[in-house]
């Protein structure tokens, strides 16, 4: 399951990362063989390498620096055209113009743009087109030649109507999965829950459900400003997306009754149903023991994170979300003053 839409996209770009890896290492094979045979001297095929295993090591490198990702599917398609351009101009083949396939099957599935996909596809076409054009005595020199070139562009037409025909389906259904992200109001960093659902979801359920007990756990990362301002937003949200993973698999065993959400910055809440809070006790305590284990490294710097635990449940207050959270906000704040990093549960002495 993907905890976001950029996490689905990252596995598509590194599923077309590793099918490219095939293509180039199928032709740089098929290069070797042609030089072993006596067809390309060395010099031919080892700019050939350099040129087909560079753009790769720099698609590569795109997809792992997480500020680039976004730009590796760009990366990727320029790389092959490149290729492309360079294979078609120094062809000895009448067949090279078959390598523009193996990508254009591969490229719907990680560009969402459909646009970017019909470009790169008339771009193919218009590579053919200026192949042809300065070759013509040859192409147009006899009835066997033109039959090839029309059978050429036949079959690049009718293989690229299709994919452009699946591209746009791909295009559909991200749209799809898209909206189906939204209205779940599932936040982009942790794949926990948002505020909206708060508002759209967890309110009307308890108001409903009159009859249930229910049991609000607040974890408010202590000090969190300090990872973003000290070591940049990115190591920031690799903490948010840390202190999440910890919450899903401590609470799991309770994860039918209980909804998971990630408020504004550093805070998170876990709504249970039909539970007091003694009854999950051992969920949040092992939250807490497990956050307060990890040590992350950033340079020479070990970085630790800590949290202020704060619980109470519908015995103590109003039997609405909203008196749920005004009571737990009001422990946060006793906890805080206290010192933080450690846990507070509601009690009628409060």
């Amino acid at each position: 399951m993907f905890k976001n839409i950029d996490e689905f996209k990252k596995l598509n770009s590194k599923l077309v990362l590793k099918c490219i890896f095939i293509i180039y290492t199928v032709l740089t094979i098929a290069y070797i063989i042609e030089f072993v045979k006596g067809n390309r001297d060395i010099s031919y095929v080892l700019f050939f390498c350099i040129l087909l295993w560079g753009f790769y090591f720099i698609e590569y490198i795109s997809l792992k620096i997480e500020s680039f990702q976004k730009y590796t599917p760009f990366l990727i398609t320029l790389g092959y055209t490149v290729f492309y351009v360079f294979c078609m101009r120094t062809t000895i083949v009448g067949m090279t113009w078959i390598y523009a396939f193996p990508f254009s099957c591969v490229l719907p599935f990680f560009f969402d743009k459909l646009y970017w996909i019909i470009i790169t596809y008339f771009s193919f076409l218009g590579i053919n087109v200026l192949e042809v054009l300065s070759n013509k005595t040859y192409y147009f020199s006899s009835a066997k030649t033109i039959t090839e070139l029309e059978q050429r562009f036949a079959c690049l037409i009718l293989v690229f109507s299709f994919l452009a025909v699946l591209a746009y389906l791909l295009s559909r259904y991200n749209d799809v999965v898209k909206n189906i992200y939204k209205e779940a109001a599932i936040d982009s960093i942790t794949g926990l829950h948002t505020e909206d659902y708060v508002d759209e979801k967890i309110k009307p359920m308890i108001l409903r459900n009159k009859n249930l007990s229910y049991t609000l756990v607040m974890i408010n990362i202590d000090k969190f400003h300090r990872f973003n301002e000290s070591y940049g937003h990115a190591f920031g949200d690799s903490v948010l997306e840390i202190v999440s993973n910890i919450i899903v698999e401590e609470f799991r065993d309770v994860r039918a009754n209980a909804s998971l959400c990630r408020l504004y910055g550093d805070k998170f809440i876990i709504v249970i149903a039909n539970r007091v809070y003694d009854e999950i006790k051992p969920n949040y305590t092992s939250v807490k023991k497990h956050m307060n284990n990890i040590v992350l490294k950033k340079g020479n710097s070990e970085i630790f994170i800590n949290a202020t635990v704060s619980v109470t449940d519908t015995r103590f207050c109003e039997h609405t979300y909203d008196g749920l959270f005004k009571r737990v906000r009001f422990l946060q704040d006793i906890a805080r003053q206290k010192g933080m990093n450690n846990i507070l549960e509601d009690s009628i002495d409060f």
